[in-house]
This record gives C-alpha cells, sequence and structure tokens, in this order.
C-alpha cells in the first residue's frame, strides 16, 4: 500500500523525498513519529519546484511495527 502511494507521487514528478525523524513517543504496541519533510516537484516542461513541511505518522505493532497512517503539511 505505502509503495503503491510512493509511487503515485513520483509518477506526477515527486522526487527526492527526505524524511527527518525528530521525535518518536511510543506507549505499548503504539507509536507516534514526528518529523519533517522536504521534496522536489518536476512536471512537464514546468520549472522544478521544492516543498518542505512537516509529518506525523502513527505506527501500531502486529509483530512488526506497520504504519496505520499519515498526515503531512506543508510550511510553504
Amino acid at each position: 500500500m505505502i509503495e503503491r502511494a510512493l509511487q503515485r507521487l513520483a509518477d506526477d514528478g515527486w522526487e527526492g523525498l527526505h524524511l527527518d525523524t525528530i521525535r518518536i513517543d511510543t506507549s505499548g504496541d503504539m507509536a507516534v513519529e514526528f518529523g519533517g519533510y522536504s521534496l522536489s516537484i518536476r512536471r512537464g516542461n514546468e520549472p522544478q519546484t521544492s516543498d518542505r513541511g512537516k509529518y506525523i505518522a502513527a505506527w501500531r505493532r502486529f509483530g512488526e511495527w506497520r504504519i496505520l497512517g499519515t498526515c503531512w503539511s506543508t510550511d510553504i
């Protein structure tokens, strides 16, 4: 599922995604990850643009850690 979502972003011209984890809070089999991101966007003949912002991801351990959901917020 995550691989398909990232492939759709790449198909839309998103490239160079960089995640920077700032903090992870855990409780039992749940965790919340806070961080920042940056990326470049290139669409057809348009000039390349950049984006940066914050993200939060909720994780749960089902034998191994799996992402339950994410939310992104641009700073631009």
